[in-house]
Formats: structure tokens, C-alpha cells, sequence
């Protein structure tokens, strides 16, 4: 993975106006992700304010939801405010300690590699059936980690049905070679206006902890939130929460948003992605011609068009054909014709400012931009898409 931990600096804002980024290996040859430090920082910040004592993960899986997993590892790694972080894989958690990174390391779904390798390295298993017991015992007969035991109360993907829970419980007891250090859920609509649900698996869930309270079994960390449930919901069993999206500053809905923004109007994140690339060429389009693959579109006036060097190929998904916007000269220009595999074309026809060499926006923190509004241009309701689809071998570079 090619990532670049430097500044954007004022050199090479210049480089781009010049034209010259395209050849600046040192920097990027023509897109790159810009991640705010500070914004990170403080949106973990944010998070924490409102759960604490309790503990906050971050969740840092698909490639760090696209900001690239060590680049904001490493960022969240130095703050106070972080007290895990949490990945989808097994390899994941290993990359990172390999990367240096020291806070605990909870592995939320698939044990992809040999469980052995997480011995002694401060990474946390998750047991979703026996046979993850089974496993996790014949990779370390002699030596103890700590799991987290996965409880399915409605999404009905990885874990135990509650009324599986303690037979399952049991058996990690009785285990020489695993502690059982948490027990969690997961919500499959939590981000939705109609929380029906959400309540149905919360109840599901409390009686089951409720249960082992009857049962005097004492599991230290319990967690069942996401973004989402953390600032809409109330969980007072909870003492773990997991931040995924809304550690990168992007709000899981708009609903979300304005529940959160009523319980909690003194919450503020903001995004910390801008994904960037330079116009290529200009070309002069007259009246009355078809542009791009398939003909979708076709000049209605003589346009002013800016290649640029990305496509779907980088993440920039091909449905955004005659629908997105770039931000050139803080002014939006749509995106005409297809979206092609490395270039898309844009109509700077009233950006006469706009030459070869500038600097373009493709996704950030503006309206028009934002990954909520890349997804409703591909008839998406999930936020995170436009985000984890980019490209992980375009360098990342932290500002600020």
C-alpha cells in the first residue's frame, strides 16, 4: 500500500496548479485521499464525551473506511479518547501490530489465519459458534486469550441465537485456553427512522445478560452499539461502545443526524476525507455532439470540458455518469457522459478560471460532494460505499 505520511503542502499545491503532479511520484501521479488528522482527533473526542467511563472503540476495518487502516490506526493509536480498535480480520489485527500499533485489538468477524498468531500480541478473538471454540483451543492449548462471544438477536450472520448462549458460555469456561472477556450484538437497522426492530434485539439482548446476572456470571465488557445506536439509543447495559463511520466524520443517515443533533446538540464531527485528483486536458466540445461510451450524452451549447485522470477503476463509480459533481474553483462542474475506467469528463464550461493543472474535488466535505450524496447518486442508502470502494493503492496523505 502505497502510503504517503507528509503534508499537502504549499510546494505541492503549487506543483498542481503548474501541472506538474502528474509526474510527482513523491506526492502522487494523478488522485490522492487527503485524511485530516484533527478531524479524526476530535470526532473521537466527540464520541467519547458523551459515552464516558465507558470504552470506545474505533473501528477501523475496510481500510480504515477507505482513509487507509495504518494511516488512521496510527492516528488513533496516540489518542486518550480511543480505547480499542476494531477490524473485520484476524490478518488485519496482525498487519496492524506488525505496523507498531499498540492499543487492544478487537477481531470482529473472521478468524482468517492461524489463531496462534494472536498470542500475546493484545488481540482480542471473536467466537461465533463452538467451532470457533474448538479451533481457537487446538491452535493454543497452553495459552489463554481473551474472546468476545458473539450473540445473534436478529441480523443473523455471525454468532449464537441467545437461546444458545450459555451452553456456548459453558464451554468457553471450561476451556483452558480462552477468557471470556466480552459479550456483543450487533443492530441491522439501528440506523433507520423505524427502530422496531432495533428495540426487538436490544430487548433480546438484555435478557439474555440478565440471564447470566441470575447465573452470577460476570463477562467484564458488554457492547452492542454502532454509530448509529451509540448517540440515537440509550444502553445502559452497555460499557463498550464500537464508532465506525462516525470516527471518519460522516453520519450513518440523515435521521441519525437529526436524533443525535436533538439528544445532543453540542455533538459535531466533520469528515475527514477529501479525495482529489488535477484536470488533464481541456477540450472544446461544439454544440450538438455525443460525448463518452454509449452516447449518454450530448452537447446542448458549446462546452468547455476537464479530463480528468480517474475512474471507476479508482473507486469513482461508473453510475455517477451524467449525475455527480467535482468542486474546481470552489464551483461545481457535472460530470458529463460516462465515467470511463481512468478518466472522467466535466463541464467547466462556467468555470472559465478552470485550466490543465488545477486541482479538483471529487468527494468532501461539501455540498454536492459528500459520500451521502456520491450514494444517492448510485441509488445507494449506505454512506460508507463511496468511501471503501476508493482505490487502496492511491496514497493517503495526513494534513494538518
Amino acid at each position: 500500500m502505497n502510503t504517503q505520511n507528509t503534508n499537502h503542502t504549499a510546494e505541492h499545491r503549487t506543483q498542481t496548479k503548474q501541472g506538474a503532479l502528474s509526474h510527482n511520484l513523491d506526492f502522487n501521479a494523478y488522485s490522492w485521499i487527503e485524511v485530516s488528522k484533527s478531524a479524526l482527533l476530535a470526532n473521537v473526542e466527540q464520541y467519547k464525551k458523551i459515552i464516558q467511563p465507558d470504552l470506545l472503540g474505533s473501528v477501523v476495518k475496510g481500510n480504515g473506511y477507505g482513509h487507509d487502516i495504518k494511516l488512521v490506526s496510527h492516528v488513533l493509536d496516540q489518542s486518550l479518547h480511543v480505547d480499542y480498535l476494531c477490524v473485520a480480520y484476524l490478518s488485519e489485527a496482525l498487519m496492524l501490530r506488525d505496523a507498531g500499533i499498540a492499543k487492544p485489538i478487537l477481531v470482529m468477524s473472521c478468524l482468517d489465519r492461524n489463531p496462534a498468531l494472536a498470542a500475546g500480541k493484545n488481540i482480542e478473538l471473536l467466537i461465533s459458534d463452538e467451532q470457533d471454540v474448538a479451533m481457537i483451543e487446538q491452535a493454543l492449548p497452553q495459552e489463554p486469550i481473551r474472546v468476545h462471544l458473539k450473540i445473534d438477536t436478529g441480523l443473523t450472520r455471525f454468532g449464537v441465537t441467545p437461546a444458545q448462549a450459555m451452553g456456548t458460555i459453558k464451554r468457553i469456561h471450561d476451556s483452558s485456553s480462552l477468557i471470556l472477556h466480552g459479550i456483543y450484538t450487533h443492530f441491522s437497522e439501528s440506523q433507520n427512522p423505524d427502530q422496531t426492530f432495533t428495540n426487538t434485539q436490544k430487548s433480546l439482548f438484555v435478557e439474555l445478560l440478565d440471564l447470566l446476572k441470575h447465573h452470577e456470571i460476570r463477562i467484564p465488557l458488554i457492547h452492542a452499539a454502532n454509530s448509529s445506536a451509540t448517540t440515537v439509543h440509550e444502553l445502559p447495559m452497555c460499557n463498550f461502545y464500537r464508532v465506525g463511520i462516525g470516527t471518519y466524520g460522516w453520519w450513518p443517515t440523515q435521521s441519525v443526524k437529526e436524533r443525535t443533533q436533538q439528544k445532543y446538540p453540542e455533538l459535531e464531527i466533520r469528515p475527514a476525507l477529501s479525495w482529489k485528483t488535477y484536470i488533464d486536458h481541456i477540450k472544446y466540445i461544439p454544440a450538438n455532439i455525443p460525448v463518452g461510451y454509449d452516447l449518454t450524452f450530448t452537447s446542448s451549447r458549446e462546452i468547455r470540458a476537464a479530463l480528468l485522470p480517474v475512474g471507476y477503476a479508482d473507486g469513482y463509480d461508473f453510475r455517477l455518469a451524467n449525475k455527480g459533481q467535482v468542486l474546481i474553483h470552489n464551483q461545481l462542474a457535472p460530470i458529463i457522459g460516462k465515467v470511463c475506467m481512468n478518466v472522467a469528463m466535466v463541464d467547466v464550461t462556467d468555470i472559465p478560471a478552470a485550466q490543465r493543472g488545477d486541482e479538483v474535488t471529487l468527494l468532501g466535505n461539501h455540498p454536492g460532494l459528500t459520500t451521502h450524496d456520491l450514494a444517492n447518486h448510485i441509488g445507494s442508502k449506505n454512506a460508507r460505499e463511496a468511501l471503501v470502494r476508493i482505490n487502496p493503492a492511491l496514497p493517503r496523505i495526513l494534513v494538518d
